[in-house]
């Protein structure tokens, strides 16, 4: 029901602006995702003051429903940095080798099919930030030539087909509305990016 909500409402939202939304490459991706990586230890922990023992600060990891959420969000930042890594170094692969390089990388391989040869990272570093590792693909009839080899068109825009890998959100956002609205506004821009192609 949620999903179906939130497609319904992709089809009524404008694009973001699209001044804050854009293509990095991975490397910048994973050296953004270790350093969420950090944050996201650090909000582990809950810091208090306990009078008992002289006003001292003391730091216990969280429990209950929020560690359960944090547990996922930790996989699922190390998939996404280990995903954008494996790019960044197949990317320096020799040119030949590219493809292979990433198809080879075991995160991207999913149900037994290599996803990582098209893959593609955009983020919106406004807060809250957003990254999304995107698989791009174009359609049969657009081979000839009038889409460059990373699933762009002339103008900018996402040209065929596209499938979105991982959506993260900065991890120090804890408020669930406000993480649905920042995943909301990516999916947006993405098809909006799908529009002007």
């Amino acid at each position: 029901m949620t999903l179906l909500f939130l497609m319904l409402l992709l089809n009524f939202l404008p694009p973001t602006a699209g001044l804050a939304f854009m293509k990095i490459n991975p490397l910048k991706a994973a050296m953004l995702t270790k350093n969420w990586q950090g944050l996201l230890a650090e909000v582990d922990q809950k810091v208090g003051v306990v009078p008992e023992l002289g006003g001292t600060s003391v730091g216990m990891m969280r429990f209950g429903p929020e560690l359960e959420r944090r547990t996922l969000c930790k996989r699922q930042f190390e998939r996404f940095h280990e995903a954008n890594l494996g790019l960044a170094l197949a990317d320096k692969a020799e040119e030949a080798d590219i493809i292979a390089a990433r198809e080879e990388i075991p995160v991207l391989r999913i149900a037994g099919y290599p996803r990582g040869a098209r893959c593609c990272v955009y983020a919106c570093l406004t807060s809250p930030a957003t990254m999304t590792l995107l698989e791009q693909g174009c359609h049969e009839d657009e081979v000839d030539g009038e889409v460059d080899g990373e699933g762009k068109d002339d103008n900018g825009g996402l040209s065929g087909w596209w499938s979105v890998l991982g959506l993260t959100v900065n991890p120090t956002e804890r408020d669930a509305d406000t993480i649905i609205a920042a995943e909301v506004a990516a999916l947006s821009e993405l098809c909006g990016l799908v529009s002007a192609g």
